[in-house]
């Protein structure tokens, strides 16, 4: 079986063998989508039109596991630094894992600002995209309009304001709780100034508004 894979020419771009099409489960028609993610190059469908309702459970159900793992993780870390550190009483613990990222593991947002790369830390939800409640595009596309106002220092919109204006864009799908659980993830990864988010919440109710600024409770699970 011929299977080398051969450079474009001088430029940027490799030709895989019709064979590899087989072992990756893929036909010509396939759309793809390429990334390089921890080394590895990914190859993987756009829309996966003949994904299984199988298939998207056994997904979630890995998920789930990954969510509880990480969380695992993070008691077992901190639970090593106890035992090893040397003097109890002036013992601080450090997180393995940030509050933001835990967050959104938990409640099912993209975790968009841990896609770069952190040599100290192995992150896992790159993996399952197709899973998350709340969108890579639209934690994206919410992290590019906030820079943009506070930027420009354009004037800053309300959260209602927001809801309503966001709900029109039928293509990202939004709804008012993806929107909250959006800022959320965003206000605990420390985006943007008190006087902001101020802005932003000066119109919810109390509970509304302390729900996305509220510590978060790593105990809680």
């Amino acid at each position: 079986m011929n299977s080398i894979i051969k450079k474009i020419g001088k430029s940027k771009g490799i030709v895989f063998p019709p064979q590899i099409l087989d072992q990756i489960g893929l036909d010509l028609d396939d759309k793809i989508d390429i990334e390089i993610i921890d080394n590895y190059l990914v190859i993987k469908p756009i829309y996966p039109l003949r994904e299984s309702e199988q298939d998207r459970n056994n997904l979630n159900e890995m998920f789930t596991m990954q969510r509880d793992s990480i969380f695992r993780e993070e008691r077992l870390y901190q639970l090593e630094q106890y035992i090893l550190a040397n003097n109890k009483e002036e013992f601080v613990y450090k997180n393995k894992y940030s509050d933001s990222y835990l967050y959104a593991w938990q409640e099912r947002v993209y975790p968009f600002l841990h896609d770069i790369d952190d040599a100290t830390i192995e992150f896992h939800h790159q993996f399952y995209t197709p899973c998350f409640y709340v969108s890579k595009e639209q934690v994206d596309f919410l992290i590019q309009y906030f820079d943009e106002v506070d930027l420009n220092d354009q004037r800053i919109p309300s959260l209602h304001h927001l809801e309503h204006q966001f709900i029109k864009i039928d293509k990202l799908g939004w709804t008012k709780m993806k929107l909250v659980k959006a800022c959320r993830y965003l206000y605990l990864n420390g985006m943007f100034d008190d006087h902001f988010w101020g802005q932003l919440l000066i119109d919810c109710p109390p509970s509304e508004a302390r729900s996305i600024t509220k510590q978060f409770n790593r105990n809680e699970r």
